[in-house]
C-alpha cells in the first residue's frame, strides 16, 4: 500500500483487464464505507434557460438530454476504514485512515448516441482520446442483465455503503438511462426510484461543503485542495483528521496511472490583489472557461487552485490582524461576472496596461502572447529580449502537467476530468467532511453522527439553494422498471452460494 498525500493511484478499466479487475472491483464495492462516483458524459443537451423552470420543467430536459446521450466512462473509488491502523496507533485515535482503490472504467454504448460538439472539444483538450477510447472501451447495453456493468450496478445497488457523488443530479440521471432503464417520465417518480435504489446512503460532497462546512466556494478542485489543507491542519494540530492510503490490488502495471496531488504554496511579501495575482474568475467561480479556451489574459500561474487558496488564505489573516472577528466565516458573495469583459486588460505591476489587443496576454512588459483557442494555439512572441519565458497555456504540450520560470512545477486541473480521478477527489473530500463534522462506526462503517440535514440531497446546477431531495413522497409511485429491476437484483444478492 502507498500513502495518498502526494499521488493518487487509478486503474484503468478496458476490454483486456475488464474480466479480471470486476471481481476486484466488487469486493472492494462491497466491504466499502463509502463509494465515490464520477461519470464522463457525452454531452449536457441544451441547458440555456435551465435554472429557471421549476424542477419538473428542469428534471424533463435533463431527461431529454439523457436518453439521447450516454456515460463514455466511469470513476468509482472505494474507502474502507483500517481499523487495525486505530488500534495499533491509539495516540492518533481521532485520526482516521481509509484505504482507498480506485478504478477509471471507459465505457461505451452499444447502439446509436449523440456526442456534443462541445463535449467532444472538452475531452480532446483534457487528453481524451477518442480513437482509443472506441477501440478498448467496454460496451454495455441498457437493461442488460448480464454484462459487465450489470455487474457493477448490481454492486453498488446491494452494497451497504455510502454512496458520493459531487454535484450528482445528472450523474444520476445519466446512471439511472445508461445502466438502469429508461428513465420515468415524471420527476417525483424518478426521485422515488433513486430512494429506494439506494436508500438512505446517498450524498453529494458539493451539498456538504456548501451547506454544512460553508466554504466559500464548492467545485471538485477546490473541495479537494480544501481538504487537503484542513485535513494536514488538522493532523498538526492533534485534531480530527481523515489520512487516506492507496490499496493498490494485483493488476497490470501498464493499467495503473498515478497522478501527483502535491500542494504547491505560496508565501506573499505583499497582500495579494485578486485580479492581479490571481485571475477573478478563478478565484470567484473555482474554474475559468476562458482560460481553458485560450481566452483569459491572466497566465497560467494565475490559475492554479493552490494559489486561490493562498490567497484566501492570506486575506483571511489580513482581516484577523485588522481586529474582525476571525471566527465569523467570510460571507459568500455572488460574483458580478458580467464586470468582466470577455477580453479583460491585464493589470501588471498594479497598474492596468490599456494598450494590449483583445484575446492578449501580458507575461512581461517587453513579451505577449496572443491566444487564439487551445486546439489551434501557436505562440507569437512580440519584441521578446530574452529566450526564458513562461508559458501561458499548458496545451502547448498537449498535457495539463508544466513548468513555469519559478522552477515549479505546476499541475492545473491535474489532467482532470479522469473520472476516475474526481472520483477519487470526490471520496478525499467526504472522508474529510467525516473527521470535521463527526462520525460514527455502525454496522462496522464509519458514518456520519448526525446526517439528516444532507442525507439523500443532491445539488443541482443553477439552484444553489435548493438542493434535490431524494425520498419517496406519499403521492409518488415506483416506476415498473424500477420495480421489475430491483426486485430482480435484490433477490439475486438474497440467493444463497
Amino acid at each position: 500500500m502507498e500513502e495518498a498525500e502526494e499521488q493518487a493511484v487509478i486503474i484503468d478499466v478496458t476490454t483486456d483487464n475488464a474480466p479480471a479487475v470486476l471481481s476486484i472491483m466488487l469486493k472492494q464495492i462491497e466491504n466499502a464505507d463509502f463509494v465515490a462516483i464520477d461519470q464522463e458524459l457525452s454531452g449536457l443537451g441544451n441547458t440555456a434557460g435551465r435554472k429557471h423552470l421549476d424542477m419538473d420543467g428542469y428534471y424533463k430536459r435533463v431527461r431529454e438530454a439523457a436518453e439521447e446521450r450516454a456515460v463514455i466512462s466511469m470513476g468509482i473509488s472505494c474507502f474502507k476504514s483500517s481499523k487495525d491502523f486505530v488500534k495499533a496507533h491509539p495516540d492518533m485515535c481521532d485520526r482516521l485512515l481509509f484505504d482507498c482503490c480506485s478504478f477509471n472504467i471507459f465505457l461505451i454504448p452499444e447502439g446509436q448516441f449523440h456526442m456534443d460538439g462541445s463535449a467532444r472539444r472538452f475531452l480532446v483538450a483534457h487528453g481524451f482520446n477518442m480513437n482509443w477510447w472506441a477501440e478498448n472501451a467496454i460496451s454495455y447495453a441498457r437493461e442488460c442483465q448480464t454484462d459487465f456493468m450489470s455487474s457493477v450496478v448490481d454492486g453498488l445497488l446491494t452494497s451497504k455503503a455510502s454512496i458520493v457523488f459531487h454535484n450528482g443530479l445528472l450523474d444520476l440521471a445519466y446512471f439511472y438511462s445508461s445502466f438502469y432503464g429508461s428513465l420515468p417520465k415524471l420527476y417525483l417518480t424518478f426521485t422515488a426510484d433513486i430512494a429506494d435504489m439506494f436508500g438512505g446512503r446517498l450524498f453529494d460532497t458539493k451539498v456538504i461543503c456548501d451547506k454544512q462546512l460553508n466554504w466559500r466556494l464548492s467545485s471538485l478542485e477546490y473541495c479537494f485542495k480544501k481538504s487537503q489543507r484542513v485535513s494536514s491542519r488538522a493532523r498538526n494540530l492533534g485534531q480530527p483528521a481523515a489520512l487516506i492510503r492507496q490499496n493498490i490490488p494485483e493488476v497490470p502495471a501498464d493499467s495503473l496511472v498515478k497522478i501527483s496531488v502535491s500542494e504547491n504554496v505560496t508565501v506573499f511579501e505583499e497582500t495579494p490583489v485578486v485580479g492581479i495575482h490571481v485571475c477573478e474568475l478563478m478565484y470567484h467561480s473555482g474554474f475559468c472557461n476562458a482560460f481553458k479556451t485560450g481566452d483569459c489574459q491572466h497566465p497560467v500561474e494565475n490559475h492554479q487552485m493552490d494559489l486561490v487558496l493562498d490567497v484566501e488564505e492570506s486575506l483571511r489573516k489580513r482581516k484577523e490582524t485588522s481586529g474582525e472577528q476571525k471566527d465569523e466565516p467570510e460571507p459568500k458573495k455572488r460574483f458580478d461576472f458580467d464586470s468582466l469583459s470577455k477580453s479583460p486588460k491585464e493589470k501588471v505591476s498594479g497598474e492596468a496596461n490599456g494598450d494590449m489587443e483583445p484575446g492578449e496576454i501580458a507575461t512581461t512588459e517587453e513579451e505577449r502572447v496572443k491566444l487564439k483557442g487551445i486546439f489551434n494555439f501557436q505562440p507569437k512572441i512580440k519584441a521578446a529580449k530574452s529566450t526564458e519565458r513562461r508559458e501561458v497555456h499548458p496545451q502547448l504540450r498537449g498535457t495539463s502537467h508544466f513548468t513555469i520560470d519559478n522552477n515549479k512545477t505546476y499541475n492545473l486541473d491535474f489532467g482532470l476530468h479522469s473520472a476516475g480521478f474526481d472520483a477519487f477527489m470526490t471520496g478525499y473530500v467526504f472522508a474529510t467532511s467525516l473527521a470535521q463534522l463527526g462520525r460514527t462506526e455502525k454496522e462496522g462503517r464509519i458514518q456520519f453522527t448526525k446526517s439528516e440535514g444532507f442525507v439523500n440531497r443532491i445539488h443541482v446546477t443553477g439552484k444553489n439553494d435548493h438542493p434535490c431531495n431524494f425520498v419517496k413522497s406519499s403521492t409518488a409511485k415506483f416506476s415498473d422498471v424500477h420495480e421489475k429491476l430491483v426486485a430482480r437484483i435484490r433477490n439475486t444478492k438474497a440467493e444463497p452460494l
